[in-house]
């Protein structure tokens, strides 16, 4: 189906270079201006047929002349203009020729002949050089190529000016009023081509919006359409499949999904505009029809994802069918794409999935295809990636996790656990980390590691980093109640850091929750900071400025430099537990006094954390680090038990 919204935007940026129609169209409009055309036409015609008829009667009146000259005339007139109106009807009468058709010779010869027989009544009938009259044949041959430029004077009026001017010549010898009629006919022959050409502009124009108003609406009545693209939506696609699956369940051919996501089009619509989006992915749209199979089923999966549905399949080459397909969708789209003075270049990962080996039912291969596809993104985008096997329980497995966890957050399944962080130095506890956990209705208390990557991928880190935050807060302002004013240090993740909801997020909790400034902290990975310091720098400085306090968290597993330390606005370095664990070694010993010592030297706090032993405790004590945390002290825990851990003495013997 051809996309007329696509058509008429093109014809908006190109103006009068975007007049021709696709086959498919230019047959539709034919036919819907035919009748109008032929009529039009035949008056024309018949308004020929008279004025030449009548040309030596009027001759006779006006000038008088011999009858010889009379009959020259009638010869020139009957012989070659009449019969060049008649070929420029019969052509333009036929739909097949239409673009041969010449509307504007017509106007053009009829002009010629009313000035031809001006001329020759107010007798401009001097001589005049031979050279002048071969310049005006070739100003005349000039204007008439440049009507042929336009498509609007046809070869056949062309032809039929040549015609026209030599009998004049011929007739009337070298005088300069053959040259003037020459000069006449031309000019107007190029006049009423250009006027027929804006004419015919506009024309197709109303109707390509008439058409595209009733495309839409076609395809906003249709629930098995999309509104935007017209092309089949979700609903579409799960029927195809479903029949697809049908036809083949015994003849032993596959069916296929390929699911094509583009890669970053985030960044179009928060760069130029939903309304611009919306235009780029109509035109993806047009590109993918163009590129795709003439078999294949074409959907709007959602946003911008989209779908093929090929079936029949032979499984001897049926992969490097799918890949054929998969490139030509790839190459169509990388070809640059402008939005008004704008270039835009996209690329697309494709997964593809096949039934039954893959999936049994459209929405397994569905999850199948979306898994490959997903891994083609994680594997550096651009890229075709095919199912495998195995991804299908992985799939179905990430599926329901992603929908249990959606759930447990509108349930007020996931809670803090808080693990204290002891002074050795003061002897006392000096603060609190919360560390997330998942009450399960079916699997009880789940660790960060079993729901975590699942939230990433789903795109629910921040969801979950929202909910942690806001109890954290609130156990920070129920211990200033309890008279126990503990600092509490809560994770961020790098999508939290750049995600754009923390600032609007703070900004509603310290409205309803007053708290102190210190008395939340926010630890954050040295991966995640060194990703683009200078940054994080900015973002962490503004977060510092609203009271928070900042840690850098697992220190010495990434690569960063020694010397961002003093760029960065952090309070606190927490070192990894992994250098805590090998404090055996001579070189973790080394890692983590030298750490203490320069943390020292900078004004900042030094934690060590997985402190499990009294042997680990004392020996880190030993190095300088007195600020630990770790199951020796205790475990994380949920607020009950903190509170009456609290009550009790803190033995660090």
């Amino acid at each position: 189906m051809v996309d007329i919204a696509e058509m008429l935007d093109q014809h908006a940026r190109r103006g009068f270079r975007g007049l021709r129609f696709p086959p498919e169209l230019e047959q539709r409009f034919l036919a819907e201006h035919a009748r109008a055309a032929i009529v039009q036409r035949m008056v024309l015609l018949l308004a020929g047929a008279v004025l030449v008829a009548a040309s030596p009667f009027f001759d006779s009146l006006l000038l008088s002349p011999p009858e010889e000259y009379l009959d020259v005339a009638r010869r020139v007139e009957f012989g070659v203009i009449l019969p060049a109106l008649l070929l420029a009807f019969a052509c333009s009468a036929d739909k097949r020729l239409h673009r041969f058709a010449d509307t504007s010779a017509l106007i053009a010869l009829l002009a010629g002949v009313g000035g031809w027989e001006y001329l020759r009544a107010v007798g401009l009938d001097y001589d005049f050089d031979a050279p002048m009259i071969v310049v005006g044949i070739l100003l005349l041959g000039t204007l008439a190529f440049a009507g042929l430029f336009f498509w609007t004077l046809a070869p056949v009026g062309v032809l039929g000016i040549v015609l026209i001017a030599c009998a004049e010549v011929w007739v009337r010898g070298p005088t300069e009023a053959t040259l003037y009629n020459i000069l006449a006919l031309c000019a107007l022959a190029l006049v009423t081509a250009l006027s027929r050409y804006v004419q015919e502009y506009y024309q197709r124009a109303a109707w390509l919006r008439r058409e595209a108003t009733q495309q839409q609406a076609t395809a906003a009545r249709s629930p098995l359409h999309d509104v935007l693209t017209g092309l089949g939506n979700r609903r579409r696609q799960e029927e195809a499949l479903r029949l697809a699956i049908g036809r083949n369940a015994t003849s032993g051919r596959l069916v296929a999904l390929l699911l094509l996501d583009l890669d970053n089009f985030r960044g179009v619509n928060e760069g130029l505009g939903h309304q611009a989006g919306d235009a780029l992915l109509t035109e993806v749209a047009a590109r993918l029809r163009r590129a795709a199979p003439p078999q294949a089923l074409l959907c709007r999966y959602g946003g911008d994802e989209f779908t093929l549905v090929l079936d029949g399949l032979d499984p001897r080459n049926a992969d490097a069918e799918l890949r054929q397909v998969a490139l030509a969708v790839q190459k169509a789209l990388r070809e640059p794409h402008y939005r008004e003075g704008d270039v835009v270049y996209l690329t697309g990962s494709i997964g593809i999935a096949t039934h039954p080996i893959h999936g049994d039912d459209p929405e397994q291969l569905a999850a199948s295809a979306e898994a490959a596809m997903y891994r083609a993104k994680k594997l550096g985008r651009n890229r075709i990636e095919g199912a495998e096997a195995s991804a299908r329980a992985d799939a179905r497995r990430e599926l329901s996790t992603a929908a249990q966890i959606r759930e447990g957050l509108a349930t007020g399944q996931f809670e803090p656990y808080y693990q204290p962080i002891v002074d050795l130095a003061r002897g006392q506890v000096a603060g609190v980390e919360a560390l997330l956990r998942w009450r399960h209705p079916v699997r009880g208390v789940l660790g960060p590691d079993q729901f975590l990557p699942q939230s990433e991928a789903a795109g629910l880190i921040e969801e979950l980093g929202a909910a942690c935050l806001r109890q954290a807060h609130e156990f920070a302002a129920h211990l200033r109640r309890q008279a126990r004013p503990l600092p509490v240090e809560v994770n961020l993740s790098a999508r939290e850091l750049r995600g754009g909801r923390l600032p609007a997020l703070l900004a509603d909790l310290r409205a309803r929750i007053h708290l102190p400034p210190g008395t939340i902290g926010f630890e954050i990975t040295e991966s995640s900071m060194m990703v683009d310091p200078e940054e994080c720098a900015h973002t962490l400085q503004t977060f510092r400025d609203l009271g928070y306090r900042l840690a850098m968290d697992d220190f010495g597993t990434g690569f960063s430099a020694l010397g961002y330390l003093q760029k960065l606005p952090v309070h606190r370095i927490k070192i990894d537990r992994g250098f805590v664990a090998r404090l055996s070694s001579p070189q973790a010993r080394t890692v983590i006094g030298a750490t203490t010592a320069l943390g020292t030297n900078l004004g900042l706090e030094i934690v060590a954390e997985g402190v499990e032993t009294g042997e680990q405790m004392q020996q880190l004590r030993d190095l300088g680090c007195t600020l630990q945390q770790g199951h020796y002290f205790a475990a994380a825990m949920p607020v009950r038990e903190l509170e009456a851990w609290l009550e009790k003495p803190l033995l660090l013997a």
